[in-house]
């Protein structure tokens, strides 16, 4: 100490270049950079180092200024803020879990989950903090914060966590006896009938628990014939469905497709009742057409019309026949529907005044006759009897049998009107009716000459009987007059037929 001592007094000033408050020459030689002592190291002696342990703290306010770990505790959070680094670091001046900017130590929440440490069972577990709802759940457990309304699985949603809840699928059943506390639609089946309590409600009903198809009183679940159709579900081939049971004959049809329940005698519809189910019978209808062609498989009388005359093939018999399709007047083999001469008369329909009579149809040649009169088609040169071929039918010849006397006069005379020679002695009528003769009786051998007079009349007998005719040919206006009715008669008959419709 003495010799340091002695040096200094004989080191002279030299001067402070470096501004440092230390002498240049305070070690003996000028040196600005060792012209006294520098604890930090940063070339500022420390005389006139205002933060001689460089620990960033200002000498004045450093309660230890040449202790670089020890610099005070500006942010007061109990930990010194050069602790840890060796100079002032306020956000990093000691460990602070929750990352809160106070370190630990005088941090009051270290784990930062909002329930101070001395409060806190785990103070530096964020997900543990207390139950102050007493649910059994720490209110910490899922946020890492105190949050009593969610603090771990809550399965029915009422608010208690499902640790504490007594029934967690709030189902009515306490989870002790709740064969599935987190299905609220599975919990015991008091009635033992095989089907959960819960099932339909959600809640235990016992009488409403589960479906029950065919309303026997045993739920499905627990009921072997879920349908009632008669036949087990085990042996079902669709046993939710009455309907539809097995094909035991194997017929193809569903032994219950008919009555809801097995029956193999009647299984299934059979239209054409030929002991094959419609289902398998490749021809429902029994017409003779296979459904695939048929356009109505299930009508008889609807099938196809093969011969395309508008009637079909099944209408009259009910089953195919092209022949025997509908009613056809002329037989031709077309129904009348699709034929467009129906009577056959060779006049077509619309030009036809009566299309269902073969024996009218029109007369072209304006003779009064109908040219179908005849022979059942159009015919008019031989449409109606014309006696005396003079192509005019006798229906409106004046003069049927062409012998010079109208039909008329030959009516008065009592000839007959379709004979030239009524009496057949080779003169015509009107000959004989000119020539002064009778037309009625042809001439003959002369008679011998009767003289017996029995009844003494002063005549013969043969005069008595048959008087001569009068001289003008006519007969008597006394005598007989029966050859004249009966000419009349047959020829309004002959007439009658011929302007009657043939059978």
């Amino acid at each position: 100490m003495l010799l340091a001592t002695a040096s200094t007094a004989a080191a002279a000033p030299c001067g402070d270049s470096d501004e440092d408050g230390c002498d240049d020459c305070a070690l003996g030689e000028a040196d600005p950079a060792m012209d006294g002592p520098d604890l930090d190291g940063d070339g500022l002696c420390d005389g006139g180092d205002p933060d001689q342990d460089g620990d960033g703290a200002d000498d004045e306010v450093d309660p230890f200024p040449r202790d670089r770990f020890r610099c005070g505790d500006a942010d007061r959070d109990g930990c010194p803020d050069c602790a840890d680094h060796g100079h002032q670091e306020l956000a990093d001046d000691g460990p602070d879990l929750d990352q809160d900017g106070l370190c630990d130590l005088g941090d009051p929440d270290d784990d930062g989950d909002g329930v101070v440490d001395v409060h806190d069972p785990e103070p530096r577990e964020s997900n543990t903090c207390g139950d102050l709802d007493h649910d059994l759940c720490d209110d910490c457990r899922i946020r890492n914060r105190r949050f009593p309304a969610d603090d771990g699985p809550d399965f029915d949603g009422d608010g208690l966590c499902d640790a504490g809840d007594p029934d967690a699928d709030n189902d009515g059943v306490d989870d002790t006896g709740d064969v599935a506390t987190r299905d609220r639609f599975r919990c015991r089946d008091l009635d033992e009938d095989g089907c959960d309590d819960c099932a339909v409600l959600g809640r235990p009903d016992s009488a409403q628990d589960g479906p029950d198809l065919d309303a026997d009183g045993q739920c499905d679940r627990g009921d072997d014939d879920d349908d009632g159709d008669g036949v087990p579900d085990a042996l079902d081939r669709n046993p939710l469905v009455r309907s539809s049971c097995a094909d035991a004959d194997a017929d193809g049809c569903d032994d219950c497709s008919v009555l809801g329940r097995a029956d193999t005698s009647r299984d299934g519809l059979d239209t054409d009742q030929d002991g094959i189910c419609d289902l398998t019978d490749p021809d429902d209808d029994g017409d003779g057409v296979d459904d695939e062609r048929d356009p109505e498989p299930l009508d008889p009388y609807v099938c196809a019309d093969t011969d395309d005359d508008d009637c079909d093939d099944c209408a009259v018999l009910g089953r195919a026949d092209p022949r025997q399709d509908g009613p056809d007047l002329d037989g031709d083999g077309l129904c009348d529907e699709g034929d467009p001469d129906r009577d056959n008369d060779r006049v077509l329909d619309r030009d036809d005044v009566d299309p269902l009579d073969p024996m009218r149809c029109f007369d072209r040649d304006e003779d009064g006759c109908d040219d179908c009169s005849v022979h059942g088609r159009s015919n008019p040169r031989d449409d109606g009897l014309d006696t005396d071929k003079d192509a005019r039918c006798d229906l409106t010849d004046p003069d049927d049998d062409n012998d010079g006397l109208t039909d008329e006069e030959e009516l008065r005379l009592g000839t007959d009107p379709l004979r030239r020679d009524t009496d057949g002695d080779g003169v015509s009528d009107k000959d004989e009716v000119e020539a002064g003769t009778d037309p009625l009786r042809p001439p003959g051998p002369v008679a011998p000459v009767d003289t017996v007079d029995t009844a003494d009349t002063g005549l013969p007998d043969t005069d008595e009987s048959d008087p001569p005719p009068p001289s003008c040919g006519c007969a008597a206006a006394s005598g007989p007059a029966w050859p004249a009715a009966l000419l009349l008669l047959g020829v309004a008959r002959r007439r009658r037929s011929l302007m009657a419709p043939p059978a």
